[in-house]
C-alpha cells in the first residue's frame, strides 16, 4: 500500500483480500482495486483514485503488487462543489454549452 494516510492501512490491507507468496491473479487484483475504491467511497472520498503497480523482482519470478492510492479530498454526502453561472445571449443559466439552442421541427399530418 502507498499513499493510504486518511485511513487505517490495516483496514485498507484487509479489504484487498489478497494472500501474500500465492500466484498472481490479474482478475484478484483488479477485485481488490475495486474494493478499495469502494472503501474510500464509503467513507467520504468521492475523488479517491487507486492504481495497481507491479514491481518485477530481478530474477522475475516474484512479482509486488503495490496499490497507489491518491485519496484526495474528504467530501461530505450531498456536497457540491460551487458552480458558476455564465450569463448567455438567449439569458439562459449555466454555461453555454450546457445549454444549447433548442429547435422545434412541427409537422403536420393531413
Amino acid at each position: 500500500m502507498r499513499g493510504v494516510s486518511r485511513l487505517s492501512e490495516g483496514s485498507v490491507r484487509d479489504k484487498a483480500q489478497l494472500a501474500e507468496g500465492r500466484p498472481v491473479d490479474p482478475a484478484a487484483v483488479a477485485r481488490a482495486r475495486g474494493r478499495i475504491d469502494s472503501l474510500y467511497r464509503a467513507q467520504g472520498y468521492y475523488l479517491a483514485q487507486v492504481k495497481v503497480v507491479e514491481v518485477f523482482e530481478a530474477d522475475s519470478a516474484r512479482v509486488r503488487v503495490i496499490f497507489d492510492v491518491d485519496e484526495g479530498p474528504a467530501r461530505r454526502r450531498g456536497a457540491r462543489p460551487a458552480r458558476r453561472q455564465y450569463a448567455s445571449p438567449d439569458g439562459c443559466a449555466g454555461r453555454p454549452d450546457e445549454n444549447p439552442p433548442r429547435r422545434v421541427l412541427v409537422v403536420s399530418l393531413r
